[in-house]
């Protein structure tokens, strides 16, 4: 029995837009000859990427962290590409992660982003959400973010992954993403880092649901593409 209760914790182009006004992310098409239709239908691949392609860090890459891994269609890294101009202009599209931590009462870690952030400030996400330097496998990188966001020490699995495009209109950067949707169960303390998130809350994933229905702007629009994969790995997403 899942529990509907959820638990606050405060801490110190032209996009399309829906009947709310939310700009909507698009899914990108994985027909080879349309990688480039950014407005295409897109994709949803049920089956988790099992092995994990990594590209080299080459010499002249000074910091590895201001760079993003571009990849094609299919997920397969093609070379990497400055981080800031992965997200402008028409975007390019590179490898992302989404990871949600869930309690034991089937409650599902959210976090609100920072206001000082490039992008999609102050809108309410999952629980750590970045990309995998290159070198770095997604779950190796998964741990990583998860640390540094919101101060946990867990690990995930990849159930899953999506291609996605979504402007956002108040930055005018874009996010062109392969996205891996990765689960993990967590118990214990929460320290979100002020420069990230500015606050988190537990709630039910039903309620989660329900909550982004009412009122879409406060979330990011990768946010309900991201349950849609694990609604289709799990019946009951816990």
């Amino acid at each position: 029995m899942i529990p509907s209760n959820s638990k606050h914790i405060p801490h110190g182009e032209d996009a399309d837009r829906n009947d709310h006004g939310q700009q909507e992310a698009s899914r990108l098409p994985i027909d080879p000859c349309a990688e480039d239709e950014l407005q295409g239908q897109g994709s949803q691949n049920a089956e988790p990427h099992q092995n994990e392609v990594l590209v080299p860090v080459h010499p002249a890459i000074v910091d590895a962290t201001q760079v993003v891994v571009l990849v094609d269609d299919q997920g397969i890294p093609t070379g990497t590409m400055d981080k800031l101009a992965a997200h402008s202009g028409a975007g390019a599209l590179h490898s992302a992660f989404s990871v949600f931590l869930y309690d034991t009462a089937g409650r599902v870690l959210l976090q609100r982003r920072a206001a000082q952030k490039h992008h999609f400030r102050n809108k309410w996400s999952n629980t750590c959400c970045s990309h995998p330097l290159p070198g770095e496998t997604v779950t190796a990188a998964a741990s990583r973010r998860l640390l540094q966001e919101v101060g946990i020490t867990a690990s995930a699995e990849v159930v899953g992954s999506f291609t996605y495009r979504a402007p956002d209109l108040d930055s005018g950067l874009i996010e062109v993403e392969f996205d891996y949707v990765l689960i993990g169960e967590y118990e214990g303390d929460v320290s979100p880092n002020p420069d990230e998130v500015s606050e988190v809350q537990w709630v039910n994933f039903q309620e989660l649901r329900e909550q982004i229905a009412l009122d879409p702007e406060a979330y990011t629009p990768w946010l309900t593409l991201a349950l849609d994969v694990i609604e289709q790995q799990s019946p009951t997403p816990i």
